[in-house]
């Protein structure tokens, strides 16, 4: 409910594992990602990989809290730089459209996009033209090799994307776009860097964090998480990221139970 506070670790232990990571930060784990040299998910297919298997536990968790979310939009983000957030925002999307589920999936990473690559298209145009009123939502979203996924890229990084994230044109654009979708997923800029994501947070008003396992709970990690209690955003939970293949059940299991079937 995004009222609670985090029970960080004081000893910088690493977190590897999930029960580590809810120790630790003091939000529950609802996905845990393996760490595969297949960073995304192929844009058609069956759920025939470890990572492919974890987003759909990821997704259908996801799914299941959809009644405790406030609206459908979400945004993943991070505090530091090198978590995953934008791999694990661009997968969720294709794991939720492709489980049925309408999705708009959004670049709000104003600053340095990357879902336009991910899906190789072009980002002339996308949400910093929408917010500057230079361009209507239904020239800026793209279809997917995604049945039921929608893209809306970043477009031009502007001079100030505080300030165009804070204007109401905002909450206007999600308004709208949530109307034709069962969840709107946003990417978003590291939090320990830039206060964006605290800004799309406190308009969205739900969040998914990624975390890295391999790293600790980091300071910066804590202050940020802080602020969205502050905030009294509904931290919806954590994903835990690049997780080695022993610490994550899921990956063993597929392996076991199916690859060698």
């Amino acid at each position: 409910d995004g009222g609670g506070t985090t029970a960080y670790s004081t000893d910088g232990v690493v977190l590897y594992t999930p029960t580590q990571a809810e120790n630790a930060l003091g939000y529950p784990v609802i996905g845990s990602l393996p760490r595969t040299r297949q960073a995304q998910l192929p844009k058609n297919g069956e759920v025939t990989s470890p990572l492919a298997a974890s987003y759909q536990v990821l997704s259908t968790n996801l799914v299941e809290m959809r009644n405790r979310m406030q609206g459908p939009a979400v945004v993943v983000t991070s505090a530091e730089p090198n978590a995953g957030r934008s791999s694990v925002a661009a997968n969720l999307a294709v794991s939720l459209a492709r489980d049925g589920s309408r999705v708009v999936l959004v670049d709000g990473d104003l600053r340095e996009p990357s879902l336009h690559r991910h899906f190789d298209v072009d980002n002339r145009a996308g949400l910093a033209e929408v917010l500057a009123g230079t361009a209507a939502i239904e020239d800026v979203c793209m279809p997917t090799p995604v049945e039921g996924l929608l893209l809306i890229t970043a477009g031009k990084p502007p001079s100030n994307p505080i300030r165009l994230l804070r204007d109401p044109a905002l909450e206007q654009f999600i308004e709208q776009v949530s109307k034709a979708a069962d969840f709107v997923v946003f990417d978003s800029p590291a939090g320990s860097a830039f206060a964006d994501a605290d800004v799309l947070a406190g308009t969205l008003q739900n969040v998914i964090l990624v975390h890295e396992a391999g790293s600790p709970a980091t300071a910066s990690e804590q202050e940020f998480h802080r602020r969205l209690e502050r905030l009294g955003i509904n931290i919806v939970g954590v994903v835990l990221n690049k997780v080695r293949p022993e610490d994550c059940a899921g990956y063993v299991t597929f392996r076991r139970a199916y690859e060698a079937a």
